[in-house]
């Protein structure tokens, strides 16, 4: 077991670690308090790199141990503490690779450096973790710039998406005003796109963080519970951790990814746990500029994030949040644009899964007009059932030979399909 001198995070014995290797390089570390084997006290946290490890299990030797047992890499060597003022911190380099295009800083080098110094000296291990992970990544961030090509994808969009006509004409003249800038960076106004469930709102947003070849990030506003979701917990709490805007900032490449805050009419507004308290500054380009995660009293300049909030109801929404937004009503496709729709879906089933090459470039007008009475939410997922059930009746008549022609969907699939989820839906009532 591991002991912890220190009162703080850890202020107990940890009877149990253990540590498990992720695909994408990170690593998962899981430490439980088992005296009270009513209740098991649990903490799991994702770390990055040989650092956080050792900071989150407080001793290299005992890292190391855990790392070569997980059989993640028998070459560990553990990292040798470093005085807070060694050579070796000043010329640690925390600028992000460079790029070709403009960047920006999203903190002060020189004030990061300073925090760091002050934050080991305090022993806090959760904060010093998510500062030296900024310090290793960089200050700096690229910012992705506005192409001719961009206005030319916009307009493909507006041709998928009919019903978001006004939302493509008003980034179609916001990206004119980044193409006439010096540098080209992607710039927009927060926005609002408000309307009816499953007119699309959701998946408009992330086609167009793709066409602009933007990083894309969601914050699912129906679970963010308080404050310091997004702006992090004040560092008194044992638990503090940054916040969700810190994360997407730290890990990311750029600095004006698309953020979406998926329902935000769903959020709450208490006095005592207010979820929209941090996008009071950080839908203002002036105080977004300087703002400060509670966890990390660090300032970072947020002020190029591309907000972008989606509701139900515009209403629900405090007039002080909305006032800083651009809304715009989405209003459900009519019965001629569904037909543009439903043939968009399609191709992107065939282009994004590999089973649906199997199928024809496009769709038999009699399914076509069955599925242009569906929403666009319910479409998707019944054009996906329907080549299901297409696909298993060809396998069935073809026996045991593969499947060489191109499959076609028809009306009477689409029919079965529908009845297949409607009485799903009647199952749960």
């Amino acid at each position: 077991c591991a002991t912890e001198e220190e009162p703080g995070e850890f202020d107990c014995v940890w009877t149990r670690l253990r540590l498990f290797g992720t695909d994408d390089g990170q690593y998962i570390g899981v430490a439980e308090d088992l005296r009270d084997l009513r209740r098991v006290k649990r903490k799991i946290e994702t770390l990055a790199d040989e650092r956080e490890v050792i900071g989150f299990f407080g001793h290299s030797e005992l890292a190391g141990a855990l790392y070569r047992a997980a059989g993640i890499d028998e070459t560990w060597k553990p990292l040798k503490p470093e005085p807070p003022d060694s050579a070796q911190d000043k010329d640690r380099e925390t600028e992000a690779v460079a790029c070709d295009g403009p960047s920006v800083a999203i903190c002060d080098k020189t004030a990061l450096e300073q925090r760091i110094a002050s934050v080991r000296k305090q022993g806090n291990r959760r904060q010093l973790a998510a500062l030296e992970r900024l310090a290793q990544t960089g200050c700096t961030r690229a910012l992705t710039t506005v192409e001719r090509e961009h206005l030319a994808r916009l307009d493909g969009l507006g041709c998928r998406f009919p019903n978001f006509a006004e939302v493509v004409q008003a980034l179609r003249r916001q990206l004119a005003l980044c193409f006439l800038s010096p540098d080209h960076a992607l710039r927009l106004p927060p926005l609002l796109l408000h309307g009816a469930p499953g007119v699309g709102k959701t998946r408009f947003v992330q086609e167009l963080a793709r066409l602009l070849d933007a990083e894309f990030q969601i914050v699912a506003c129906n679970t963010t519970t308080a404050g310091f979701v997004l702006a992090g917990n004040d560092s008194a709490w044992s638990e503090a951790k940054p916040g969700r805007i810190f994360e997407i900032l730290c890990r990311g490449r750029t600095a004006n990814p698309v953020v979406m805050l998926d329902e935000i009419d769903k959020m709450r507004a208490e006095s005592r746990y207010d979820s929209y308290g941090p996008l009071f500054s950080l839908l203002e380009t002036t105080t977004a500029a300087r703002f400060a995660d509670e966890c990390l009293a660090l300032e970072i300049d947020c002020s190029h994030i591309i907000f972008v909030a989606t509701a139900n109801e515009s209403r629900a929404i405090p007039e002080p949040i909305l006032s800083r937004l651009t809304a715009i009503e989405i209003l459900p496709p009519r019965r001629e644009d569904m037909a543009a729709i439903t043939a968009s879906v399609y191709r992107d089933l065939r282009e994004s899964e590999a089973w649906a090459r199997a199928f024809a470039p496009e769709l038999r007008d009699d399914a076509l007009g069955r599925l242009t009475s569906l929403t666009p939410r319910l479409l998707r997922a019944t054009l996906r059932d329907a080549m299901a059930i297409v696909a298993a009746r060809a396998l069935e008549s073809r026996k045991p030979e593969p499947v060489t022609m191109a499959l076609e969907v028809e009306a009477r699939d689409v029919e079965v399909a529908l009845r297949r989820s409607t009485a799903r839906r009647i199952g749960f009532v």
